[in-house]
């Protein structure tokens, strides 16, 4: 299974449908935490994506973000970030030399140095940013998703 690297986000704006969530029976619980998650998460890996391609990298960064959905029923997770296993063959040229190479871009061995930065080089944040800028979305995107799959369960059962 694919590793990523992922941020947590917990904000009181969620917390309502999170008991709401809660609040249904097991069986229609199952079903909607997975449409409910994949709503929001597929929001915020759009926008990281978008973030990611303005780094100054080969642009395997932002090819490779990716989202997964882990976890038993009542406690799911959405992880977005470069996927385990990416790699891009990238061609670059020596400034020295100036002569022509290849070499293999692997995201994960990278991508948290341009999140947060090193003494030399400073952050370019891709994460951060689409979480911040996705948050009110997500959240009208999660309900939505919540009020489509209970609509769609009671059309079943009727």
């Amino acid at each position: 299974m694919a590793t990523l690297q992922s941020l947590a986000i917990e904000k009181k704006k969620f917390n309502d449908l999170l008991r709401q969530i809660d609040a249904l029976p097991k069986e229609l619980r199952k079903g909607s935490e997975l449409s409910v998650l994949r709503a929001g998460a597929i929001l915020i890996r759009t926008s990281a994506k978008s973030f990611a391609a303005r780094s100054k990298d080969s642009g395997a960064l932002g090819k490779s973000i990716t989202l997964i959905i882990t976890g038993k029923t009542g406690s799911k997770t959405a992880k977005v970030g470069p996927l385990k296993g990416y790699r891009k063959l990238v061609k670059r040229t020596n400034k020295k030399t100036g002569k022509k190479y290849s070499m293999e871009a692997v995201p994960t061995n990278y991508s948290h140095l341009i999140e947060f930065g090193t003494s030399k080089t400073p952050a370019q944040p891709y994460i951060r940013p689409a979480i911040d800028a996705t948050q009110e979305k997500v959240a009208g995107a999660m309900a939505a998703q919540l009020d489509l799959y209970l609509t769609r369960i009671l059309a079943k059962s009727s």
